[in-house]
């Protein structure tokens, strides 16, 4: 449970950057790993819940879990996103690794796999609102379509 997790930082502003990444094959997506925030103002605090359950079970499952548009559900991460890890060694000498995550405002230590992977996705007009201890965190990448398709072409040559 070593590496960074890691920060896109999208130059587009309708998040073309993640469709054309899985498009391409660099990212993986499914359903099941993605992880975006609706914003609608009915289901708010239900949605937000089920977003940190999801990435929950993602994190034990040693799943790759994309989070996109989640900055309210950011400090839920606190712990897993330093990788702030309780390391607990079983009788057989296995380690099982453990962060706080607050789920509706209850935080308790949940199973963290080791292969774990996340990734926040982050439109470039946004990441002045995003606080530098939170940016800290993640080793970064900024991408844009120019990115995209000079990677293309390099795979032409």
């Amino acid at each position: 449970v070593e590496a960074r997790y890691k920060l896109i930082i999208d130059e587009t502003e309708d998040d073309s950057i993640m469709r054309l990444l899985a498009v391409i094959g660099v990212l993986q997506i499914s359903r099941k790993c993605m992880f975006k925030y609706s914003n609608l103002p009915d289901e708010s605090e239900i949605e937000k819940m089920q977003l940190v359950c999801g990435v929950k079970y993602a994190a034990s499952q040693g799943k790759m879990a994309l989070l996109s548009r989640t900055d309210s559900i950011h400090e839920c991460f606190y712990d897993l996103f330093n990788q702030n890890f309780q390391k607990i060694s079983n009788r057989n000498g296995t380690t099982n690794y453990y962060a706080n995550i607050s789920v509706g405002g209850i935080s308790r230590p949940s199973s963290i796999s080791p292969s774990f992977s996340c990734i926040v996705h982050v439109r470039q007009t946004e990441l002045s609102t995003l606080p530098a201890p939170f940016l800290n965190r993640f080793e970064k990448f900024r991408i844009s379509m120019k990115d995209i398709s000079d990677y293309e072409l390099s795979k032409l040559g």
